[in-house]
């Protein structure tokens, strides 16, 4: 039977954890080996995990060398945790969220999809619900497939980390990246970036096999409103986000030149490369406002 690893973080989450590990576990077709950080919770979390990992020996507590900040240092450390320490050679591994909830033939899927379309990674589209203190709300289904471009991954991701699943064979590569020391803000972007500097083939799926749940504390969270696209492109005008990029054609050692025209003050130089406008990301309107957007960004830093 295939023999998948899944890597979840957690952090605070006792309110949603309890579904995500019980759904998990229930995956079917695949052998399931489930390796957990937490980053220091300040609630229940902690003693929900020990619970878990006393009664289920697939279960595996990995201690965080200190407080992380966010979902990306944990996974940096518990990516280099499992492909550095642990000595069982898995088939596949999938990253998880803490408050997700997977249906029984999620990884199963996507194995399905990475051998049919010859890649080595996956990631897949989303279906969002809304959980309040009133319960849940209504389910959003978000295409990411809806189209490739040859530099989409310059400016974004492929969806959510947590509908991730890759060969292990890539893990271990991108694994011998220094990733401890590395502070790059989105793993799922990092990654996405590595494999198709790489010419790493990626698969992205119009179908959703979990729920991505939504409420007061995700760390990013589905890019649906209107509101959600306004505060990356808030991110993008002030430089932070370029900055991200940056540190990912540094670390993946990848150079392009209409990437670095695109990075750089000059406005005259990325006038030139209008063509691109609908090339950089999925989107082709979300491609052509970043473009304008990009215009009048100045250079700041390598």
């Amino acid at each position: 039977m295939i023999k998948v690893a899944v890597l979840l973080t957690t952090y605070n989450a006792e309110e949603f954890v309890d579904l995500q590990i019980a759904s998990i576990l229930s995956q079917r077709n695949v052998l399931i080996t489930l390796f957990i950080l937490d980053d220091f919770s300040s609630d229940a979390t902690p003693q929900i995990l020990r619970k878990y990992a006393r009664s289920d020996d697939r279960i595996k507590l990995v201690n965080a060398r200190k407080r992380n900040g966010n979902a990306a240092k944990s996974f940096y450390e518990l990516i280099s945790h499992v492909v550095k320490v642990c000595d069982i050679d898995f088939d596949f591994v999938a990253l998880a969220d803490h408050d997700d909830i997977w249906l029984p033939l999620k990884v199963f899927s996507a194995v399905d999809k990475i051998n049919l379309a010859g890649a080595d990674c996956y990631s897949s589209s989303i279906v969002s619900v809304d959980v309040s203190q009133n319960g849940i709300g209504r389910a959003v289904y978000q295409n990411k497939s809806i189209r490739s471009t040859p530099y989409d991954f310059w400016f974004q991701g492929p969806g959510p980390g947590c509908s991730f699943v890759l060969r292990y064979s890539f893990l271990k590569e991108f694994g011998q990246l220094n990733l401890l020391d590395n502070d790059i803000y989105w793993h799922d972007w990092f990654m996405y970036f590595y494999a198709r500097s790489k010419d790493i083939k990626w698969y992205i799926d119009s179908e959703a096999h979990f729920f991505y749940v939504q409420h007061g504390q995700n760390e990013t969270g589905a890019n649906i409103t209107i509101k959600n696209k306004l505060q990356r492109f808030k991110i993008i005008r002030n430089g932070w986000y370029l900055k991200e990029v940056k540190k990912m054609r540094n670390v993946c050692k990848y150079h392009h030149k209409d990437l670095e025209i695109l990075l750089s003050g000059k406005f005259l130089a990325k006038i030139k490369l209008m063509s691109r406008a609908f090339d950089l990301r999925r989107g082709r309107f979300d491609s052509l406002i970043f473009y304008i957007i990009l215009l009048f960004v100045q250079r700041k830093g390598n």
